[in-house]
């Protein structure tokens, strides 16, 4: 419904802004956002896998962008999936697996990759990706109940425990609206 608002608006783009007119609407003004939040355990290293997720949860209609994570220090040869399982839209969720979101590190055991979830390939067979589907590149949720934006994802570490440092979510709000950023940590 928000959509078909949307396409039928008449765009007016100021400062940071974007007004959505239509006849008969009050202007509605979307303004930028980002909300940072500290990660957290993604997977124990003496567990086979684990599953945490990110909440993404808002007071009125808004639009994700962005979707950042950046993995902690750890060791590269305990290093071995992290990837997307399923994203969750207003309840309705959609199977969207990914290849791994970081590459090996090459031995350098500081490095503190980072990787954009949003438009990351969903993987066709295997670990890898290949052609085909995309993770959406902009997620629109309604913003009334709770976990109006849900990302599981999946992470292995054999070895050592993998920690996510931050995660950093952006995107379009309305002016008033409020965006809440969640983690759950992994096993």
């Amino acid at each position: 419904m928000w959509m078909q608002r949307f396409s039928q608006a008449i765009y007016a783009i100021g400062l940071g802004a974007i007004s959505l007119v239509q006849p008969g609407m009050v202007a509605a003004q979307y303004v930028p956002f980002k909300v940072q939040i500290n990660g957290g355990l993604c997977d124990s290293g003496p567990s086979p896998s684990s599953n945490p997720s990110i909440t993404i949860d808002g007071d009125s209609t808004f639009v994700v962008t962005s979707i950042l994570i950046k993995r902690g220090p750890m060791n590269p040869v305990d290093f071995m999936f992290l990837s997307v399982n399923t994203v969750s839209i207003d309840g309705t969720s959609f199977d969207t697996r990914t290849g791994n979101l970081f590459g090996p590190i090459g031995g350098e055991f500081a490095v503190l990759q980072a990787a954009d979830i949003m438009g990351m390939p969903v993987r066709q067979t295997g670990m890898t990706s290949g052609p085909g589907g995309n993770v959406p590149h902009e997620i629109v949720a309604e913003g009334p109940g709770p976990a109006d934006i849900h990302v599981q994802l999946f992470c292995r570490s054999d070895n050592r425990s993998m920690n996510i440092a931050t995660i950093l979510v952006a995107g379009w709000k309305l002016r008033a609206g409020h965006v809440t950023v969640t983690y759950s940590p992994g096993q």
